[in-house]
């Protein structure tokens, strides 16, 4: 079976309410933002009721860019086919015989039901398309660390099957908040800017000098990231709404500035900042 779309999940979007198809819309704005400038073909982008699902023919290079869009709390290459129950067992005994699954290694498969008019209700389909697995496979059910896990999002009519889960950076959509200046001295200084755009924050950056700001970059979707060279005295008079700097408890000076004044690194030490960092850069 090859994989033919990328189901992306999100959390906190959900929760948005009345509001909640606004935020949609902009994750799929910034989604589409990564795609095209990290070079990803797509075919088109669907909205059914709690997932967006982007259909390519480059899923994995579809999925590796854009785990990296903040909003995006997991996202998994996956097959889409009908949600009629022979069509499910078919298409999970394939896809587990692909992952590996034999009579010597354990398997699960764990169906979520995003639409509950469906006639089964996720656990009896778990017991149906595991036992079916079973039967053809011989292997053994294991619920916890299984070998294969085979996973179905079931929306309306449709049934998108995966055996893999990508985790992605969470947040919520950038551009979703006000813009902010943020003022950076030096490379660590860049986790402000992250941090901020996870909140989903628009951002400039101003800096003493040229600076490389690659890493923030890789995170910038939905808006292009640009600098400002100035001093420090100049950047609070900057007349803006909102400015961030990178102060911390050790290094905090109260200053006179009208803008609204974020410290995002006040209550990090210089083990949590380097660690915040690293984890970025393998993201």
């Amino acid at each position: 079976m090859s994989n033919n779309c990328v189901i992306v999940r999100y959390g906190e979007i959900g929760t948005k309410g009345e509001n909640r198809s606004y935020f949609e819309k902009l994750l799929i704005h910034n989604i589409k933002d990564c795609l095209r400038k990290n070079d990803v073909s797509f075919e088109s982008i669907d909205r059914p009721r709690g997932r967006i699902i982007v259909y390519s023919n480059e899923t994995e290079k579809a999925a590796k860019s854009i785990k990296k869009v903040f909003g995006v709390t997991s996202l998994s290459c996956a097959v889409s086919t009908k949600s009629d129950l022979e069509t499910l067992k078919s298409a999970s005994l394939l896809l587990a015989q692909e992952a590996g699954l034999d009579q010597s290694k354990s398997f699960r498969i764990s169906v979520n039901r995003l639409d509950k008019e469906l006639p089964m209700t996720s656990n009896e389909l778990n017991i149906e398309l595991g036992g079916f697995v079973q039967e053809k496979t011989n292997a053994r059910v294991q619920l916890k660390g299984p070998d294969v896990d085979v996973g179905l999002d079931l929306i309306s009519d449709q049934a998108f099957i995966f055996s893999e889960r990508i985790q992605g950076l969470g947040g919520i959509p950038v551009g979703s908040s006000a813009g902010v200046l943020c003022y950076i001295k030096k490379k660590p200084d860049l986790l402000i800017c992250i941090l901020l755009m996870k909140r989903g924050c628009l951002l400039q950056i101003a800096c003493p000098r040229e600076l490389d700001i690659s890493l923030a970059r890789k995170f910038s979707y939905g808006f292009s990231l640009t600098t400002k060279i100035m001093g420090l005295r100049e950047f609070y008079k900057e007349p803006v709404l909102a400015i961030a700097t990178a102060d911390t408890l050790s290094t905090y000076k109260n200053r006179k500035t009208k803008a609204l004044w974020l410290t995002p690194l006040i209550a990090y030490d210089q083990k949590q900042i380097e660690h915040q960092l690293e984890m970025f850069k393998r993201s």
